[in-house]
């Protein structure tokens, strides 16, 4: 499949500064039809297929812009899995840079695809976005972006019930506060934490509606996977706070843990070496 006017992704072909970092962030989405959300990816989103791994029943592919050492989206495959997945409200959506977000928008209308927000301005902003929806009604954001960013999978959002505790989580695993901000009218606060700047590294965007505690996580979210520099250091740090740890780190072999954040997602702290081997 060729990409809907695949020139809009030529100044992806540079990934360059956060592309070797130590640090990174991968979610993982269970999909029922994978043959469906490929192509739509490939179609849509100009997303290529960077490597597959079957094992058993579950097939897993690792798609995204560049290769084994770039931003990726995780998704599983689980043939024994007969009916579709379902998303729940705690997933919200994957933000995509778009440089041509007016087109982009309109060619995937045109197509027959499914823009449920139309491109524009933020209320009360001026950065413009847009909501587009897969068939199995996987949300992505796309964000009009110039070739300054130069990470196309921006971020990732998830719901949370206690953004505080959420942002001390997710400081003992070494992300740091990108941004912050709180919307009066519409009671919710955003923060954004990860590795990095924005521009240069896929970051969480965490979403806190107020007097909400607690959602519906679903099946389809798998969480999503870590990778740092000093992966017993870290683990220290999580089992002195506390956290769940739901696999343990094999100190013989110290490659990854899974830890439990205090919402209950899921999360795989991994080496930027062990992961990248995996896509080998």
């Amino acid at each position: 499949n060729t990409p809907l006017f695949a020139g809009r992704f030529l100044h992806y072909n540079h990934l360059c500064s956060y592309s070797r970092k130590m640090s990174r962030i991968i979610p993982t989405l269970s999909i029922h039809d994978i043959d469906t959300q490929l192509t739509y990816l490939n179609k849509y989103l100009g997303m290529k297929q960077i490597h597959k791994t079957t094992q058993t029943t579950t097939t897993h592919f690792y798609v995204g812009y560049g290769d084994k050492n770039d931003s990726v989206i995780h998704l599983v495959h689980d043939t024994q899995h007969q009916s579709p997945y379902q998303i729940g409200q705690a997933f919200g959506h994957i933000a995509i840079s778009s440089p041509n977000l007016y087109e982009q928008c309109a060619a995937i209308k045109a197509d027959g695809g499914k823009v449920t927000r139309e491109p524009g301005p933020v209320k009360g902003g001026t950065t413009e976005i847009a909501f587009i929806e897969t068939p199995e009604s996987w949300k992505y954001e796309l964000i009009k972006r110039d070739s300054s960013w130069v990470c196309p999978i921006l971020h990732v959002m998830l719901r949370v019930g206690n953004i505080e505790k959420t942002k001390a989580f997710y400081e003992i695993i070494g992300m740091k506060m990108i941004r912050s901000s709180e919307n009066q009218e519409y009671k919710y606060t955003l923060y954004f934490m990860g590795y990095g700047p924005e521009e240069q590294n896929t970051v969480l965007e965490f979403t806190y509606n107020w007097g909400v505690d607690k959602y519906d996580h679903g099946d389809a979210f798998n969480g999503i996977t870590v990778t740092v520099p000093d992966i017993v250091g870290t683990y220290n740090n999580v089992k002195a706070a506390g956290y769940a740890i739901t696999k343990e780190l094999d100190t013989n072999n110290p490659q990854s843990f899974v830890v439990s954040d205090p919402d209950g997602y899921t999360v795989n702290v991994s080496t930027s070496q062990s992961f990248t081997a995996l896509l080998s």
